[in-house]
């Protein structure tokens, strides 16, 4: 999940317990985050951050499923 308010960024994430041994919530929070100049961090099943509005935003949040994908494979 991704809220916006003002020019920052919050950055939240959940992964179900069946899938934590192959990507955990924490390291998707820090890469999101690490994109897009900010960080975060948290457990397996949930995490949380939080980065500038920056110019690449939407580029970077439109190539995270693809990340995922390609940490689950």
């Amino acid at each position: 999940m991704i809220g916006d308010k003002d020019e920052q960024l919050a950055l939240s994430a959940s992964v179900a317990k069946s899938v934590i041994s192959r990507i955990k919530a924490g390291d998707i929070i820090r890469h999101l985050a690490g994109e897009l100049g900010g960080k975060g961090g948290g457990k397996p099943d949930y995490a949380q951050g939080g980065a500038p509005k920056a110019a690449n935003t939407a580029a970077v949040i439109s190539a995270l499923p693809t990340w995922i994908e390609s940490q689950l494979s």
